[in-house]
């Protein structure tokens, strides 16, 4: 999708140009159902924290698209 809205937003960009990074830790994604997924989520707050404060630092936000 971020390749779709640079490329309709003017830029000349090739997939292999674009960074992608997880947000959400492994052990988030081999969760067993949605239950076991929120508890996860939950046990990995610091990782979010850390993203957070680390976007923050370079005074960057966090958004997902």
């Amino acid at each position: 999708k971020i390749l779709i809205l640079a490329r309709e937003s003017g830029m000349k960009i090739e997939l292999e140009a674009i960074e992608n990074e997880s947000f959400l830790p492994e052990a988030c994604l081999n969760t067993k159902d949605n239950k076991s997924f929120f508890e996860s989520l939950l046990q990995h707050n610091d990782h979010f924290e850390k993203m957070l404060e680390n976007a923050e630092k370079h005074g960057a936000k966090m958004k997902y698209v």
